[in-house]
């Protein structure tokens, strides 16, 4: 099997040995929090430190569980990465101070994405004034849930919308495959009426609408992955890499063990 470089911008997501506080109930990743006995953090530092060698590998992604549950950790993964970093996260209050004070200082950080969903009351996270001391742009995320509505989507970007602080609609990717993927035109229709439609982004792996709020900040409507990674023939296109919990690499959301990838990724001979 030859592997081949598939979306430009392939980030390599790191989600850490830190469990969340809340249990959204479209979560992805909860049930892998539940054991920690096979959790690892000084491989997935190890992983990070041959990763950082590799040139095809852009930017990190650190997501969990929740990334600012043990800032020490956190400020260890934080000194391993040699690569633009984004941070996936509830901004838990009690952590919130020592939080944006990484956040502001570590010129590594790009970006921040925090989670508030539509419907659902996270357990003591941080209020939007501590939010507003964060100087790095800002993604606010909400998941569309099966008891979405518009009316309650548009108070949600009145509430939580603001320049540097995006927001960002995803489908619910526990519900969602190949054949529903495409099947809610109607929420850019309503989407496209209320605010100024600029591009969609259509790659093979995502597929995402952007529109403009006032020219102030960015509404995007993200359907969910197409292809995560793509097999033809015997050439591997690869547009995840994933580094869990207990330091094991995958080049797909399916967590199948694969040697041969884990080699080509690592430039390994």
């Amino acid at each position: 099997m030859k592997y081949i470089k598939g979306r430009t911008n392939l980030s390599a997501t790191i989600f850490v040995p830190y469990d969340c506080d809340n249990n959204c109930p479209f979560c992805t990743s909860k049930k892998d929090y539940k054991d920690y006995s096979n959790f690892n953090l000084d491989e997935i530092l190890n992983k990070i430190n041959k990763l950082n060698k590799n040139p095809i590998i852009q930017e990190y992604v650190i997501t969990g569980g929740e990334p600012f549950a043990n800032i020490d950790g956190l400020v260890r993964i934080l000194n391993a990465c040699k690569k633009p970093v984004y941070i996936n996260t509830t901004l838990p209050i009690k952590t919130v101070k020592e939080s944006i004070k990484i956040i502001n200082n570590y010129s590594i950080i790009n970006g921040i994405n925090i989670s508030r969903h539509i419907g659902f009351e996270f357990k003591n996270v941080a209020s939007l004034d501590d939010i507003d001391k964060i100087k790095k742009p800002i993604r606010i995320n909400t998941v569309m849930n099966d008891n979405f509505d518009f009316d309650n989507f548009f108070n949600f970007v009145n509430k939580y919308g603001k320049k540097k602080r995006d927001i960002n609609l995803r489908a619910d990717y526990t519900k969602i495959d190949i054949s529903s993927l495409k099947s809610r035109d109607y929420v850019f229709y309503n989407l496209a009426t209320v605010y100024d439609y600029i591009c969609t982004e259509s790659c093979i792996v995502c597929n995402t609408e952007y529109f403009s709020v006032n020219d102030k900040f960015l509404v995007s409507y993200h359907r969910g992955m197409e292809h995560s990674c793509v097999c033809v023939g015997d050439k591997y296109y690869v547009n995840d890499i994933l580094i869990k919990q207990d330091g094991n690499i995958y080049k797909d959301w399916n967590c199948i063990e694969d040697k041969e990838f884990e080699k080509w990724i690592l430039m390994e001979e």
